[in-house]
């Protein structure tokens, strides 16, 4: 299965890096409702926890477009995922803006430890590179992925420019 996910994900970097960024976008917006259409699992855990988080306060219409906006957002930050491979200090921290920072760069500069709690809101692969270029060295937990060469290529990614999984 190992070569499976490493031929998907090959090929799914040569689209990424290759195909112009106006096409890229569509495509991927396609395949996501592919996804969406195919994968009844993750759809039902999705719709049970949006039933759990709103009960009736969000009409089915509006959970629906939630759970097709999230596998568009997952396809979107595996795509950044894959231009953030190699990526330059700066081409990171061009990505991102950073506010209201002041207890963080104060907590560096007097040497206390900081824990920053994030869920996958976001470009959450993003976030732990910009946080080590623009500020510090990261430590970060995160689980293993079920295939081991796929773990290899995202633990790689992730230990970019000091930051230690």
């Amino acid at each position: 299965m190992d070569n499976i996910y490493l031929f998907l994900f090959y090929c799914f970097r040569f689209f990424i890096k290759y195909m112009p960024t106006g096409l890229t976008k569509s495509l991927l917006s396609f395949f996501a409702f592919i996804a969406y259409s195919l994968d009844k699992k993750h759809r039902h855990v999705a719709r049970v926890n949006l039933d759990l988080a709103f009960e009736d306060k969000k009409s089915e219409k509006e959970k629906k477009q939630i759970i097709k906006d999230c596998y568009k957002n997952i396809l979107y930050n595996l795509s950044e995922f894959v231009k953030n491979q190699g990526a330059t200090k700066e081409e990171i921290l061009s990505k991102v803006v950073f506010k209201n920072t002041e207890a963080l760069e104060n907590a560096i500069k007097t040497k206390r430890k900081v824990i920053v709690t994030t869920a996958h809101y976001g470009n959450w692969e993003l976030l732990s590179l910009a946080i080590a270029v623009k500020f510090s060295a990261v430590s970060i937990v995160g689980r293993d992925l079920d295939s081991k060469v796929m773990n290899t290529i995202l633990t790689k990614n992730r230990e970019q420019f000091d930051v230690e999984l």
